[in-house]
């Protein structure tokens, strides 16, 4: 089955890990390609559970960067939100420069809002967009207030919210998935089955693999002390090869 059929005129992304150094193409044979679900972030709650949070309680940008970068190097179109005071106010953020790279690169969306309201617009927000394209949520939150009465929206939060901790400059997810171990591992949650009641809207929000490699290279050199970022950009560019060489500590 040509992959054309399915409205993808251009190769999609690789599904690439750091971890084992490998990045694999999605379809080939006619078959068929794995689709992934795109990723909504709360930046606010990604920001402020990573590790080297400010003392003076300012968003840490940095965790923002490395949540993106961990589902685009898997392949998925992401995307973070966050309240539009954090454009307005650099205070409010340590590195406020990465964050109009992000901004620029169209991979932060500041949405509107005042007051508390504006933290829980942030997660109205990427409720509705993750129920539209069969899309994952990640945040730290259980989207109280937002799901009240919507038994829709109980289950997508349900099966389908990521909750994210730093180990220093890694991040991690539980690899049973968001119902423990009886349900989906983490890995089937993030991918969507063909034959799935949002496999249509989820095929229209699939990542390419030339936007993959633009904000992989974007990425890596945003954070240049992250080597292992640059030599799997590398990887990806040449088309996905398996490379086994060992690495120093990176």
């Amino acid at each position: 089955m040509n992959v054309d059929n399915y409205g993808w005129e251009s190769s999609l992304s690789m599904i690439a890990n750091e971890q084992t150094r490998t990045a694999v193409p999605r379809h080939g044979h006619g078959e068929v390609p794995v689709l992934l679900r795109p990723v909504f972030m709360n930046a606010v709650e990604v920001g402020y559970s990573y590790a080297h949070c400010d003392r003076d309680k300012k968003l840490n940008v940095r965790g923002v960067t490395i949540a993106l970068w961990y589902f685009i190097c898997r392949g998925h179109q992401a995307i973070a939100l966050l309240p539009y005071c954090f454009k307005n106010y650099a205070e409010k953020s340590s590195r406020y420069s990465e964050l109009m790279m992000l901004y620029r690169l169209n991979l932060i969306e500041f949405t509107p809002g005042y007051g508390t309201e504006k933290y829980a617009e942030v997660n109205r927000i990427m409720v509705s967009r993750a129920y539209e394209t069969g899309g994952c949520l990640v945040a730290r939150s259980q989207m109280q207030g937002i799901t009240d009465n919507k038994s829709h929206l109980v289950d997508l939060v349900e099966n389908r919210l990521l909750m994210p901790t730093f180990n220093g400059d890694d991040i991690m997810f539980p690899i049973d998935g968001p119902l423990g171990r009886n349900g989906p591992s983490l890995q089937q949650t993030l991918q969507c089955e063909q034959g799935s009641g949002d496999w249509r809207s989820c095929s229209e929000h699939q990542l390419l693999l030339s936007d993959q490699r633009h904000w992989l290279e974007k990425l890596a050199l945003l954070v240049p002390e992250k080597v292992i970022w640059t030599r799997m950009t590398q990887l990806i560019q040449a088309g996905g090869t398996e490379d086994t060489t060992d690495y120093e500590n990176e």
